[in-house]
Formats: C-alpha cells, sequence, structure tokens
C-alpha cells in the first residue's frame, strides 16, 4: 500500500510538473494527425458516386448584399457534389478584400474513380492548393482520373452553413448540394476603401474534363452536410486539448498575477 501510494503521488508530481508541455504536444500531434489523409480508410457510398448536375428547377437570379458588393448570380444547374476533401484553403484569413468572406473557402475534393482505389492513401501522391486553384502531383504509375477531382468556390450567405464548413477539415467526406452560378459583384457606394475592385466576375465550370484556369465549379451552397469525419479521435483529443491548454495557460496567469500582488 506504501509503495503504491508512492508512486501514486509520483504520478501526480510529474503531472502537475509536466502538464503544461504533455498538453502542448498533445494538441500539436492531434492537430497534425487529424487531417492526416493516410489515415482515411473508410470511405462512405455516396463518395463513390459522379456528381450530379441537373436541369434547374427555379431560374431566377439570386441577388444580396454583403461585404460592401452587390452580388448577381446566375444560377445555370442544380448540382450535389460528394466526395472526400484532400485540401482546403481559407480565404477568411488569407484575403485583402471584403468580397472574398463572400467565398470564404475553396474545397479540393476527389470522388468516384479516386475514392473507390483510395488514390489518396498512395504515398506518392500529393494535393496542393493556392490561388484558387488545386492540384495533384505524383510519382510512378498512380491510378488517378483528373476528372474525378476539382476546386470548388463555395459561395455563401447562410451563416448556419459558413458554421458547418468552419467545421470542416481535410479528410472528411461531405456533401454539398446547391447550384452551378455565374457571379457578377459592383461595388456599392459607401466604400471606404480605395484599393478595392469596382467589380468583379466570376465563372464556373459546368464539366468535369476541363482543367488549369476556368475549370473551377462556383456553387452557390444550399445544403452542407459531414457525411463521415475523417479522423474523429484525432479531431476530438486536438479540441479536447487545445481547450485545457487554454484553461492551464489561463490559471497559471491568475496564479502569477496573485504572487504578484502578494509582493
Amino acid at each position: 500500500m506504501i509503495k503504491l501510494f508512492r508512486q501514486v503521488t509520483l504520478l501526480e508530481y510529474l503531472i502537475k510538473r509536466y502538464l503544461f508541455w504533455i498538453l502542448l504536444a498533445t494538441c500539436i500531434i492531434a492537430g497534425i494527425e487529424r487531417t492526416n489523409l493516410r489515415t482515411v480508410r473508410s470511405v462512405h457510398p455516396a463518395s463513390l458516386l459522379q456528381p450530379e448536375q441537373t436541369a434547374l428547377d427555379d431560374q431566377r437570379m439570386i441577388s444580396f448584399d454583403m461585404n460592401e458588393y452587390h452580388y448577381e448570380l446566375t444560377p445555370l444547374f442544380d448540382y450535389t457534389l460528394n466526395g472526400l476533401i484532400v485540401s482546403k484553403f481559407d480565404y477568411d484569413v488569407f484575403n485583402m478584400y471584403k468580397y472574398g468572406r463572400v467565398f470564404p473557402s475553396d474545397l479540393c475534393m476527389i470522388w468516384g474513380h479516386n475514392m473507390l482505389n483510395q488514390a489518396h492513401l498512395n504515398k506518392t501522391v500529393f494535393f496542393s492548393q493556392d490561388c484558387r486553384s488545386c492540384s495533384a502531383q505524383w510519382s510512378g504509375s498512380v491510378d488517378f482520373k483528373h476528372r474525378d477531382l476539382s476546386n470548388n468556390h463555395l459561395v455563401i450567405k447562410d451563416p448556419h452553413i459558413r458554421k458547418i464548413l468552419n467545421g470542416l477539415s481535410r479528410g472528411d467526406q461531405v456533401q454539398i448540394k446547391g447550384k452551378l452560378v455565374n457571379v457578377y459583384a459592383t461595388l456599392l457606394e459607401g466604400n471606404n476603401d480605395p484599393a478595392a475592385p469596382n467589380g468583379f466576375e466570376w465563372k464556373t465550370s459546368t464539366v468535369r474534363t476541363d482543367t488549369a484556369a476556368g475549370a473551377c465549379e462556383v456553387i452557390y451552397v444550399e445544403e452542407l452536410k459531414l457525411l463521415k469525419k475523417g479522423n474523429p479521435f484525432a479531431h476530438y483529443l486536438f479540441i479536447a486539448s487545445f481547450f485545457c491548454l487554454v484553461a492551464l495557460s489561463i490559471h497559471k496567469v491568475v496564479i502569477f498575477i496573485r504572487e504578484l500582488k502578494k509582493d
């Protein structure tokens, strides 16, 4: 009993002494692992399907004002896309102009043939994303179909959908429902940013076989659903360790301030 008591006491001492570093290491490792494509082996059946592009039931123009711009969206097709997020770039952070917040993220996704043979598990396959485009590179012989990969500009007006998007990361399998749209935007009167462009236009791709500039789909998102979390254990471990790390840091600061007041 005495030996056990001493072991527990020593363990408690070590935890108190090194808890911050344990939490920090856990947060970093879990943060990396939660977006690790090589561990995503379970394929949702919907991710094997080809995108559905169908004639519009509602052809009305979509108009709204947001972030000091007036937007006119011309819908071309109803569109449903299921697949795996292989890269996500958030333009809420990396963006010079307010209009970019209407297109908060680009999702680079694969589906169909590429999910059937799980191309993302191949250690020679890498995905990159920048400047509103994405690409796949590999070495050797890889059975990869470019037609089953796309970069998707998401036009989001609904704050609830934006909240779902914020919770997504690389490795998640998702379903996007909405419309393929051409976007035309004009600067509203009263804008005080002299560097802001007076207007801009984005056109969507309507085929899956094109490449390079203009090949991205511009989707007005009406529904966004998580089909399968990529690495759920690492994801929730990251969240837990992060908030514990924040709480511990605040606790240490409070104790430090109290000690200063005593002196």
